[in-house]
């Protein structure tokens, strides 16, 4: 919605109103800053991040971009969400997650630093998920081959990490994706099942 401020319609007051009234209807919902280990002021303690990336193959029917969305949690809590669009036309799906993945991995190296920088501890490697298995094999090898070459070199850096031990790639299955939050319209049971990840619901934490 925020896209259309300067030319909003009616549709888009229509869009609104669905939004407002799920935010009335929801009044319980909301983020949880809930760690799910405790800590006691160990110094040798190691702070977990973790950080969940997706995107929706060209959803813009005007310029044709992706968007990319992505959570960040520190130690099972929520400190960072996005949803935005790519700055760049990707030619594939694939191109696409890679892109979301290397925004995501740069938010969560912010938090790390930040964690570091106060003489706290972050366990390596920070695990990233994903659930396109294209785009794990292109942070996985250095390959690069006529559909890939054209990306753009400082997507590459999280090969870099990867190598150094500071990131790992997880797949998860897309019906697990915290992410799809960020870049779809889901139905109400997957919604549900999504949003009580960041509303701290203990049947939902086994996700992360």
């Amino acid at each position: 919605l925020s896209r259309f401020l300067g030319r909003a319609g009616e549709s888009h007051m229509r869009a609104m109103y669905r939004v407002m009234r799920y935010c009335i209807s929801t009044p319980s919902r909301g983020l949880e800053l809930k760690p799910k280990r405790s800590w006691d002021g160990d110094r040798a303690f190691e702070f977990e991040i973790e950080g969940w990336s997706d995107s929706d193959y060209a959803n813009d029917v005007e310029q044709r971009r992706s968007v990319s969305g992505w959570a960040v949690f520190l130690e099972g809590a929520p400190i960072s969400m996005k949803s935005q669009m790519q700055h760049c036309v990707t030619l594939s799906s694939t191109e696409a997650e890679y892109v979301a993945a290397t925004s995501c991995f740069q938010d969560m190296l912010f938090v790390m630093q930040v964690v570091e920088s106060i003489g706290l501890k972050v366990k390596k490697p920070m695990k990233l998920h994903m659930d396109n298995k294209g785009a794990i094999d292109m942070v996985d090898t250095w390959r690069v081959g006529g559909r890939t070459k054209h990306i753009d070199v400082r997507h590459h850096f999280i090969r870099d990490m990867k190598e150094l031990g500071a990131i790992k790639i997880v797949w998860k299955a897309s019906e697990e994706m915290v992410g799809d939050l960020f870049t779809k319209n889901l139905g109400q049971s997957l919604s549900n099942t999504h949003t009580s990840v960041f509303s701290g619901m203990d049947e939902y934490l086994d996700m992360l």
